[in-house]
Order: C-alpha cells, then structure tokens, then sequence
C-alpha cells in the first residue's frame, strides 16, 4: 500500500477509486464504502485525514478517544487489498479550501475516477459540502460518485458514536455487531503487583496506546493472541478493589496458558461482559468468584 502525506503530490498515473471519510474502527457501514471502491474497475485508494476534523475544529481538550490505533488502521486497510492511503493534515489551508477546490485538488489532482461516500459526508470549508455538492461536481470533472445510505443494525444507524457509546457501557457484543468483529486492545504487558498469581489466577498487566478507548469497568470474557495463537480468557478492567487497588488497570488472565510473555505486545478481543467489577470480603471469596468467571469463559 502506499501512503502519501503531501497535499503536493500528485504524480498517480493509473485511475483510482476513493473511499471518503475519518474511518474510526471500519465499522459495517464503512466497509460498505470501502467494499464500493474494491470492486470499482480502479485501484483501491482511501482519502482521509490524520485528524478527526471536528476534533480540530473545536479546539485543544476535545479529542475524541479512538476506536482503533493509526498503526492498526494502516494494517487493517492493506489486508483489505487498499492500494492507495492519502492520509492528509487537517490543517488551517486545508479547513479553508472551497469544496470545488478539494474535488480539483484532492479527486482530479490524484487521478481519481470515482468515489465513494457515506451519506453524510461533509467536506470543504465550514462542511460546506455536502453529498449532493459531491456528485454536482464530481459530474463536472466525469467522476462517478456513489453515496451509501445509513446502515442499521438492530434498528439503529450504525456509527462510530455508537460504538464508542457502547463500549464505555461495557456492551462489547453489541459492540461487535457493530463493527463487524470483536472490538480489541493491543497493548505491552508489564509488571503488576502479581497478587493474581498468589490465588491461582495470574494475568497479564497491559498498558494501551494514550487516546484509545477503553471498555467500561467489570470483567469480560475476552479472547487474548499472543505469538499469532489465541486463548480464551477473562479479562477485567478497573481498580481492584479487594486488593485495595488505586490505579486503573487492564489485566487478562489467559485459559491454559503458562508462558512468560512480559515485553510482549497481545491482542484482547473483548466479547461479552461477564459481570461489573465489585469489592470482595476476602481473597478466597474472589477466588471463588473468578473460579466461577473461569466456567463463564469456558462455556462460550
């Protein structure tokens, strides 16, 4: 896949098909756009930003937290077979360019054949652009542009939004459906304080990228990869309370697994919440409970 940063660069001698959008996680409804340009008759390109445009628009404090990492975007876009990333800087040029100057600039400069779009797609300065602005000018220049209509699931518009929503609420299934697959957490395991260890049960200690969103606090049934094999486990995220933890943690205990994997990276797919996290009166009544948390994982 190749990636090009430079709003300059326009040297893309083979037509190209483009997905438009921010993309946060490719949820079912953007792989409907991105589907769109994969079976379009042009190589498969994206053209996004590196910034959620609302976030830059409304000032510093106001980001908002990502459903999936830069690095794991990059990857997920190359196994889906995108030939083309233009991933651009919402800068203060770029937030006063005019939609007919960004569909000169950024669709006819780059070679670009067709696009498509979600249906609320907004672009150029103050949004200005809308999806009807789109195909008027796209028909100017002889670029195709399809619009993709709201996707539903279970009744409801399928969104990052909800997504987000719905994984601070801890309901990671419903999550799942959303974006078509596990939501997950990559992350380097480090040192705890190994009282995990002490009944039974040791976990991993897994530190995020900053930015990420998190799942609410309880414990989940998760499925975890290490070295490219997965396992089920159970995973909870809060402050640990019987232990009179303080700090917010992410730790994983795998299901039949003894390696030492400290330095590691893993991946934790989280599918089901379990239960919310609670203050036991003793280490063997939490022993007890994660016995029984255990079972859970192994139904599934």
């Amino acid at each position: 896949m190749r990636i090009i940063t430079d709003c300059n660069q326009h040297n893309i001698s083979e037509p190209i098909g483009a997905a438009l959008g921010y993309f946060d996680g490719f949820h079912i409804g953007h792989m409907k756009i991105i589907d769109s340009v994969l079976d379009s008759p042009y190589a498969p390109a994206l053209i996004t930003f590196s910034q959620r445009p609302v976030d830059v628009i409304s000032g510093e404090g106001n980001i908002t937290e990502k459903i999936m990492s830069a690095s794991d975007k990059l990857e997920f876009l190359e196994d889906a077979g995108i030939q083309y990333l233009f991933i651009y800087d919402f800068s203060e040029e770029m937030m006063a360019t005019s939609p007919e100057d960004f569909v000169r600039e950024y669709l006819v400069g780059n070679n670009v054949r067709y696009v498509c779009a979600g249906f609320n797609y907004t672009f150029g300065a103050q949004g200005k652009g809308t999806t009807d602005t789109l195909k008027e000018l796209c028909a100017t220049y002889g670029i195709r542009a399809d619009i993709c209509p709201p996707v539903k699931c279970d009744g409801v518009p399928v969104s990052s939004s909800l997504i987000r929503k719905s994984v601070q609420e801890g309901n990671v299934s419903f999550a799942a459906k959303l974006l078509g697959r596990p939501f997950y957490l990559k992350g380097t395991v480090v040192e705890g304080r190994r009282i995990g260890r002490t009944i039974g049960f040791p976990t991993a200690n897994t530190v995020v990228e900053e930015g990420l969103i998190v799942p609410g606090w309880g414990v989940y049934y998760t499925v975890t990869e290490v070295h490219g094999r997965k396992y089920r486990s159970i995973t909870n995220i809060g402050n640990n309370p019987t232990v009179s933890g303080e700090t917010v943690t992410i730790e994983t205990h795998i299901l039949d697994f003894g390696e030492d994997i400290y330095g590691e990276t893993i991946r934790v797919e989280f599918m089901e919440l379990i239960r919310q996290e609670k203050k036991f009166a003793s280490l063997d009544e939490l022993k007890d409970q994660l016995k029984k948390d255990e079972a859970f994982a192994r139904s599934r």
